[in-house]
């Protein structure tokens, strides 16, 4: 299954997802794909929201949501599915460029 996000907002087509995008003058690198190949992977993905939807309880407060700097450390609330396509993927783009 693949469904596209953009912002706070996820589409099940990528057409509607760039429209939305184009909408909010994002760039291109505002819209997201994110493929979920089973349901454990879609439990991991759906626990991670669950989990960041609580981290973010008053936006506004720097201490209550500090804002993180996404590198090579990847977050706790990120499904690991999604770590290990990201680094599959970092790992693409730094064959491409070296």
């Amino acid at each position: 299954m693949i469904v596209y996000n953009v912002g706070r907002q996820f589409f099940p087509l990528k057409d509607d997802a760039e429209t939305e995008r184009k909408a909010q003058f994002l760039p291109p690198r505002a819209t997201h794909k994110i493929r979920i190949e089973d349901r454990e992977q879609l439990a991991a993905f759906l626990n991670g929201l669950c989990e960041n939807a609580t981290m973010i309880a008053n936006p506004e407060d720097p201490e209550a949501n500090p804002r993180i700097a996404l590198d090579d450390a990847a977050l706790d609330f990120v499904p690991q599915f999604v770590k290990d396509d990201w680094a599959r993927r970092r790992g693409m783009m730094g064959q491409r460029n070296g």
